[in-house]
Parts: structure tokens; C-alpha cells; sequence
């Protein structure tokens, strides 16, 4: 399954939201939430998802009223 990284600008979001957006964003059967780094003090964070397309993706994001600033198909991946 294709991965994707998205950018998100989170103004105004507490750490605990942070945390029950993050969780809500888990429950999801066919988009899967590998990761969520978040700066607050920027207002940014960065999602990395498992999802089978990028229009899936989007729907998904969408359904959960997160405006995307980017979002990128990570088609390489180096350690």
C-alpha cells in the first residue's frame, strides 16, 4: 500500500486535542495513521499514512475536517 506525508498548519490546537485527533484518526479501516509529529509552537504537524490512493486520502482527510497545506506520495524511502 502506497505511503503518503502530509502537512497540516494546527493553530490553536492544545497537545491534548493533538492527542484525541491522533486516536480518532486510528479508527479508520482503510487509511491507516503511522505517525504524527506536531510542533505547536510552529503550528505545523507532519502525518505520515498507509492508504490505498491518494483520493482515498483526501476523502479520508476531509471526512476529519483536516485541511492538507501538502501532501506527497512517498514513492522512495531511505534510513
Amino acid at each position: 500500500m502506497p505511503k503518503y506525508l502530509t502537512v497540516h498548519t494546527i493553530a490553536c490546537i492544545t497537545r491534548q486535542n493533538l492527542k484525541k485527533l491522533a486516536e480518532r484518526l486510528q479508527q479508520d479501516e482503510q487509511v491507516e495513521l503511522l505517525r504524527m509529529v506536531a510542533d505547536t509552537i510552529e503550528g505545523a504537524a507532519i502525518c505520515e499514512f498507509d492508504a490505498p490512493s491518494r483520493d482515498v486520502l483526501m476523502a479520508y482527510l476531509s471526512r476529519n475536517h483536516m485541511h492538507t497545506d501538502r501532501l506527497l506520495q512517498a514513492e522512495l524511502q531511505f534510513p
